[in-house]
């Protein structure tokens, strides 16, 4: 969502709408999210199923990587 005084004339050229991402999308950001972050074999394991999970069904890359964030750093 873009605040709507973004919208007004004169400040943003053209709008981009980008979908959310499918279920195998989310599994392939959080693969990429973790790319260079040592995990454990039972954190490898379940990555999957958190992308695939229906919480995240709504959820962007940004979400994912807050998400990631928030697991790695809790």
């Amino acid at each position: 969502m873009i605040d709507e005084a973004m919208l007004r004339p004169g400040r943003l050229d053209k709008l981009l709408y980008v979908a959310l991402p499918t279920p195998d999308e989310r599994v392939q950001i959080l693969w990429t999210l973790v790319k260079k972050t040592p995990l454990s074999e039972d954190a490898k394991e379940k990555l999957p199923s958190i992308a695939l999970s229906e919480k995240c069904t709504n959820y962007s890359g940004a979400d994912l990587a807050a998400l990631v964030r928030t697991l790695l750093f809790a």
